[in-house]
């Protein structure tokens, strides 16, 4: 540098110079070449670039160029530290920067590049990065391709920034609105506040957050816009009267949320006043009961469902705090007993006090099995005292419906039903019933004594005469009809006897064969009179049934003669006896006239016959087959009737415990 005058300037100076032989200096020239402008260019140029390196390092830029026919990519020590590397570690390729994207992120950033190297425009774009150590960043980057004169890519440069801590805000911002909004949607209230007048001068941020209204929109009178048309006017009447006095407000109505639902919301104000007592503002809360409502509404229908149904069936019912004893009663629980409710004392004691005596145990275990969780329902048919001093019977059902951490009762509800008239009516039809067993068998010992003399006196006849008798068709006829007769009475009487409990059982060990042959052939005379043709198969294996020996071929032979008799002439009748599940399975099939679905539920009954049967029936009463049910079930067996209809014959099957399962005796022994 020089100085000239006042300023210092940059110079160059270049010297040649001359000497001789001897290397003494003989002289020489120079010149001087005045550089203070290029000097202060690089200064700049230096004061720029620490500038630019104390702005990137403040503002955490990164800065690349990327060579692109060598594929030399250039970064900053700012920009590999926003990548987790230290300085001099990046790979300084494209490749090596695309494997330190964000795999998700990766395509974007790439088309990016490519978009900028195609336009030579500027572009912008952020994405994610990788740390080595696992960490992801956000990256924020601009930056332009440049072509050269052909219109090839040769560079690209451009800056990035670390935007991760605004994303963070961003994301952090974002939950923070969704909280909130969830916050807005679940709160039992929102808050506001309006001027004297009543009108909304100031946005209501939850006010707005809840129905979705603007600023614009809420000010003033905006609020009625979200009201629920039905209820707009007598609120909007009711607010309208509440402002000028300065009564507090209270309503409840539907506003409409910002996802279009109505909500009933419990709408409370009231008045801030000054020290002068002047109203300076409103303050209100909207809480939403929607939840509250509807439960309200179910419980009312529910409710008028269970007057209803109590009404209908003439119940009464009883909610009961186990623990204190105290007991609701309520529908016709005291009335069907002759009382007002008022009368009734409202604890358990008033009920134990008004069941029968011979009945109060079982009621009292019953009760204390469903309270310790032993059974699932309580219910118990009993007798109550009436206020006359009658009895009524009640069917009384219910269940424990809350229980305490250790599963001790806490309250239970049921209902009582007046059943006395269900009662009343089985014990008549009892009654009936007996009186129908006693008519039954009177009828049969009237009818059997004179129907002996009637068969001695043909016997005797017969046996006098011979075949010299003067009219022995007429003699064959009446000791046919004598017979049949004779059969009657016996059924008639087997009747009575089975549904009086008066059948002696003589039980032993009965072979299956042996009980199947003596019943066919009692039936053999019908089977062959009809031209039937019968197959018989019986196990291989010794089957043997504990029972009585006659009333086992009584039970097979009934079901073979109804068989025959309800078979047409030449039909075929299949008898099959083999071994089941620990019985022995009995089955006549036929190929008769069949059973109608109708009368199947009653082919088992005393007396049942269609009209069809009892045109084929020969004079039977429809006996055979309710004596073949009764004498299974006492020999501990079940029997059943299959038919595919009328015409399509049938199939009886008769299931009787093997002898060797019950473990019975081989000697005879008496039973009923």
């Amino acid at each position: 540098r020089i100085v000239s005058g006042d300023e210092v300037k940059w110079v160059r100076e270049k010297a040649y110079l001359e000497f001789d032989a001897a290397g003494a200096l003989l002289g020489g020239f120079g010149i001087t070449q005045d550089i203070t402008d290029r000097k202060q260019a690089e200064e700049a140029l230096r004061e720029s670039e620490a500038r630019l390196r104390l702005a990137t390092e403040a503002a955490k830029i990164g800065a690349f160029d990327w060579r692109i026919p060598t594929d030399v990519n250039i970064w900053t020590p700012e920009l590999e530290a926003m990548y987790g590397l230290a300085p001099g570690a990046f790979g300084r390729r494209r490749s090596s920067w695309e494997q330190l994207v964000h795999q998700d992120d990766r395509a974007g950033a790439v088309a990016k590049v490519n978009e900028t190297l195609a336009t030579g425009e500027p572009v912008e774009h952020e994405w994610r990065v990788v740390w080595p150590d696992g960490s992801v960043h956000w990256i924020a980057g601009r930056f332009q391709g440049f072509k050269d004169a052909a219109g090839k890519p040769v560079r690209l440069t451009g800056v990035n920034i670390d935007v991760s801590e605004r994303k963070r805000v961003e994301e952090a911002l974002r939950e923070s609105e969704l909280r909130y909004r969830s916050l807005v949607e679940a709160a039992s209230a929102i808050t506001w506040s309006c001027s004297p007048s009543g009108r909304h001068e100031k946005p209501q941020q939850e006010w707005m957050a809840f129905t979705g209204q603007t600023a614009e929109e809420m000010l003033g009178d905006g609020w009625t816009k979200v009201v629920h048309p039905e209820d707009l006017d007598a609120v909007a009447a009711q607010w309208r009267a509440a402002v000028p006095r300065g009564d507090p407000f209270w309503s409840e109505h539907r506003i409409r949320r910002h996802d279009g639902q109505w909500r009933w919301m419990r709408v409370q104000a009231a008045p801030i006043r000054d020290a002068a007592g002047e109203i300076v503002e409103w303050f209100g809360s909207n809480t939403d009961i929607d939840d509250l409502k509807h439960a309200e509404l179910a419980l009312r229908e529910s409710q008028q469902q269970l007057a209803l149904a109590l009404e209908a069936g003439q119940l009464g019912f009883w909610d009961w705090h186990v623990p204190s004893g105290r007991v609701e009663f309520g529908g016709h629980w005291a009335s069907m007993l002759g009382y007002d409710l008022t009368e009734i004392e409202p604890d358990v004691r008033a009920w134990e006090r008004l069941i029968h005596p011979d009945e109060r145990e079982e009621v009292v275990a019953r009760l204390t099995e469903h309270l310790e969780g032993r059974s699932d329902f309580f219910e118990c048919e009993h007798r109550l005292r009436h206020k006359d001093g009658s009895w009524r019977w009640i069917l009384d059902r219910g269940r424990v419906v809350e229980r305490d951490a250790a599963g001790r009762p806490l309250r239970a509800i049921g209902t009582h039903a007046d059943v006395t008239a269900r009662h009343e009516a089985e014990a008549a039809l009892q009654d009936a019933d007996r009186r129908k067993d006693e008519f039954l068998a009177t009828l049969a010992h009237e009818l059997r004594n004179p129907l002996t003399p009637i068969r001695n006196a043909v016997h005797i006849l017969k046996k006098k005469y011979g075949p010299q008798f003067p009219d022995t068709p007429l003699l064959a006829m009446v000791q046919r009809q004598v017979d049949h007769l004779v059969r009657l009475v016996d059924d008639l009487l087997e009747v009575s006897r089975i549904s009086r409990g008066k059948v002696d059982l003589r039980k032993e060990n009965v072979a299956v064969s042996d009980f199947v042959r003596h019943a066919l052939e009692s039936c053999q005379p019908l089977i062959d009179s009809k031209s039937h043709r019968v197959t018989v198969k019986v196990a291989d294996e010794p089957l043997r049934v504990f029972g009585d020996s006659v009333r086992l071929a009584q039970i097979a032979a009934n079901i073979i003669n109804n068989a025959a008799k309800y078979t047409p002439p030449g039909g075929r009748i299949e008898i099959d006896a083999a071994r089941g599940d620990n019985e022995v399975v009995l089955r006549v099939r036929d190929n008769g006239v069949g059973i109608s679905a109708d009368m199947m539920p009653r082919v088992f009954d005393l007396f049942a016959q269609t009209d069809g049967q009892i045109r084929l029936s020969e004079g039977g009463l429809g006996i055979g087959l309710a004596l073949v049910r009764s004498l299974v079930e006492i020999h501990g067996g079940r029997v059943e009737a299959r038919s595919a209809g009328v015409g399509r014959g049938s199939e009886f099957i008769v299931s009787l415990p093997l002898a060797d399962r019950v473990g019975a005796a081989a000697s005879p022994s008496l039973g009923g």
